[in-house]
């Protein structure tokens, strides 16, 4: 059985981790929504965890979830594409 890392707050490098790999989705999420050939979007985090740490600092689904937005929701209301997440976590609570 995996163990709970998000009982506690995020160090520093996971921190970055976490920023690094939101701004490569935020750069690349576009892409995909704009291309032409692309009909659905499938996005998979397998390892998704609780989704923050204990100080409320976002995991990798809620910054998915939040960059997939966009600003002023631009993404949501104007992809006229099927986006789907989908989340796995060893730890169903």
């Amino acid at each position: 059985m995996a163990k709970n890392i998000n009982k506690k707050p995020f160090d520093e490098s996971t921190k970055l981790k976490l920023k690094i790999f939101g701004e490569c989705f935020k750069e690349w999420l576009p892409v995909f929504i704009h291309d032409k050939f692309t009909k659905q979007v499938y996005i998979y985090d397998f390892f998704a965890g609780s989704g923050t740490d204990i100080d409320g600092v976002f995991g990798s689904p809620l910054i998915l979830l939040e960059e997939a937005k966009g600003e002023n929701k631009k993404y949501c209301t104007k992809a006229g594409k099927k986006i789907t997440f989908i989340f796995n976590e060893n730890i169903k609570k």
